[in-house]
Protein backbone atom coordinates (compact mmCIF):
# COMPACT_ATOMS: atom_id res chain seq x y z
CA UNK A 1 0.00 0.00 0.00
CA UNK A 2 2.43 2.18 0.24
CA UNK A 3 6.06 3.15 -1.73
CA UNK A 4 9.00 5.56 -1.61
CA UNK A 5 8.90 7.90 -3.27
CA UNK A 6 10.98 11.80 -3.51
CA UNK A 7 7.85 13.61 -4.77
CA UNK A 8 7.56 16.81 -2.95
CA UNK A 9 3.68 15.37 -1.68
CA UNK A 10 4.80 12.66 -0.19
CA UNK A 11 8.45 14.02 0.99
CA UNK A 12 6.06 17.09 2.93
CA UNK A 13 3.18 14.84 4.12
CA UNK A 14 3.78 11.70 3.83
CA UNK A 15 6.98 10.89 5.47
CA UNK A 16 8.51 10.20 1.72
CA UNK A 17 6.15 7.70 0.56
CA UNK A 18 3.01 7.63 -1.17
CA UNK A 19 -0.14 5.51 -0.97
CA UNK A 20 -1.97 3.14 -2.98
CA UNK A 21 -4.45 0.54 -3.04
CA UNK A 22 -3.26 -3.41 -4.75
CA UNK A 23 -4.12 -4.81 -7.20
CA UNK A 24 -5.88 -1.38 -9.07
CA UNK A 25 -3.33 0.99 -7.96
CA UNK A 26 -5.84 3.46 -6.44
CA UNK A 27 -3.96 6.92 -4.98
CA UNK A 28 -5.05 6.88 -1.29
CA UNK A 29 -4.79 10.42 0.29
CA UNK A 30 -1.63 10.85 1.80
CA UNK A 31 -3.46 11.70 5.45
CA UNK A 32 -5.67 8.80 4.74
CA UNK A 33 -2.57 6.16 4.45
CA UNK A 34 -0.67 7.33 7.73
CA UNK A 35 -4.17 7.14 9.15
CA UNK A 36 -4.58 3.76 8.66
CA UNK A 37 -1.12 2.56 9.76
CA UNK A 38 -0.95 4.60 12.44
CA UNK A 39 -4.30 3.89 14.09
CA UNK A 40 -3.40 0.03 13.61
CA UNK A 41 -6.58 -1.02 10.69
CA UNK A 42 -3.26 -1.89 8.75
CA UNK A 43 -0.52 -4.13 9.57
CA UNK A 44 2.88 -4.42 8.12
CA UNK A 45 3.52 -7.06 5.76
CA UNK A 46 7.19 -8.09 6.81
CA UNK A 47 8.31 -7.86 2.90
CA UNK A 48 11.40 -5.75 2.96
CA UNK A 49 14.47 -6.66 2.55
CA UNK A 50 16.12 -5.71 6.04
CA UNK A 51 12.50 -6.68 8.11
CA UNK A 52 10.75 -3.69 7.81
CA UNK A 53 7.75 -3.63 5.36
CA UNK A 54 6.90 -1.64 2.20
CA UNK A 55 3.31 -2.96 2.05
CA UNK A 56 0.70 -2.76 4.82
CA UNK A 57 -2.47 -5.51 4.48
CA UNK A 58 -5.92 -5.37 6.87
CA UNK A 59 -5.16 -8.18 9.40
CA UNK A 60 -7.17 -11.79 8.80
CA UNK A 61 -9.28 -11.95 12.14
Amino acid sequence: MREHSQETRAVEKGGGYVYFTLPDCRTVPVIVGRWLIDSGLLQPAGDDLFGGSQTYRVPHV
